[in-house]
């Protein structure tokens, strides 16, 4: 299956290829804006270290944010979906346990700035030994700007925490958007990534 899907995609890719190049209007497109083209064509080569995972990884990235703005919206209208997480808080404590809140709480600890910021300050270490200064600046923008960004909407919309008897770690401040959750994505992604 998987060698017959490869050759699926190469004979489409190849097919889709040539009917472009043999486009009358994509020949004039291109002869007009050649400086476009080629940066079309950079963005999609799997070659290219901006190439066609990066670009994939900005079209997601702009996905997610504006799912996260739709979300926020729901927020600030007290949507329905949104106005139903005391239910859901009430259905996960009924099925509370100690063997998974361990499980969970490990979790939390990893997504704590304390680690975070630990475990930066160790790979900025590293990617700066390695001779990989670009890449250890473009971990620490990520980073920073991603922390700038889930506080300034905290602050923007002062959604208050949920009832204390539900958490197993005291927290102060606002709930959303979670600073676990904004900071592991961005940290551990950007791992992954590199």
């Amino acid at each position: 299956f998987n060698l017959s899907m490869k050759k699926f995609l190469r004979s489409l890719k190849k097919s889709f290829s040539e009917a472009l190049s043999n486009n009358e209007y994509v020949i004039r497109l291109v002869r007009k804006y050649p400086t476009f083209f080629i940066f079309i064509k950079n963005r999609l080569s799997f070659a290219k270290p901006y190439g066609f995972l990066f670009t994939a990884g900005i079209i997601a990235s702009a996905y997610f944010f504006i799912y996260f703005l739709s979300i926020t919206q729901d927020v600030l209208t007290k949507d329905q979906f949104v106005e139903a997480d005391v239910r859901i808080m009430n259905l996960i404590a009924a099925f509370r346990n100690i063997k998974v809140a361990q499980i969970l709480l490990l979790f939390t600890y990893l997504g704590n700035w304390q680690i975070i910021v630990s475990l930066g300050f160790i790979i900025l270490i590293i990617l700066w030994l390695l001779g990989k200064k670009r890449m250890a600046m473009f971990f620490t923008y990520g980073v920073v700007s991603g922390f700038l960004a889930f506080a300034l909407f905290k602050l923007l919309l002062h959604h208050t925490r949920p009832n204390i008897g539900f958490s197993l770690i005291p927290q102060n401040g606002y709930s959303f958007p979670s600073g676990h959750a904004v900071l592991s994505v961005i940290f551990y992604g950007m791992i992954g990534y590199g």
